[in-house]
C-alpha cells in the first residue's frame, strides 16, 4: 500500500462546487436626504458594480430624475449592497416611488 502525505491525503478529499447566484438582490430600504437631491438605496446582498451604477436602472415618481448612481463603498467591501442615487430636486413632503430594474 502506497502511503500518502497528510497534505496529499487532504487534497484528495477536497471537493469544491461552484454555483451561480440564482436569486437577484431585493430592495431592503430607500431613504432621501436633507438636501433633497440624493436617495440611499440598500439591497439584500452585494451588487454587481456595472448594473448598480447604471442610472437608467432606477426611476423615481413625481418627475424626479436620476442623473447618477454609485455604490456607497467600493465593490467587494461591506458597503457594496448600497447605492447612492443623485437626483433632481425632490419635492418636500412627497412620498416617492422608486422603481429598480436590471440590478
Amino acid at each position: 500500500m502506497k502511503k500518502l502525505s497528510f497534505f496529499a491525503y487532504l487534497c484528495l478529499l477536497a471537493s469544491v462546487t461552484v454555483t451561480g447566484d440564482s436569486e437577484p438582490p431585493t430592495l431592503a430600504s430607500a431613504s432621501g436626504s436633507g438636501t433633497f437631491t440624493t436617495v440611499r438605496v440598500v439591497f439584500s446582498e452585494p451588487l454587481d458594480e456595472s448594473s448598480a451604477e447604471t442610472a437608467g436602472n432606477y426611476a423615481l415618481s413625481e418627475g424626479v430624475t436620476v442623473s447618477a448612481a454609485a455604490l456607497a463603498l467600493e465593490a467587494g467591501t461591506a458597503g457594496d449592497d448600497t447605492v447612492v442615487l443623485t437626483t433632481s430636486r425632490q419635492p418636500e413632503g412627497t412620498v416617492l416611488t422608486l422603481t429598480v430594474n436590471n440590478v
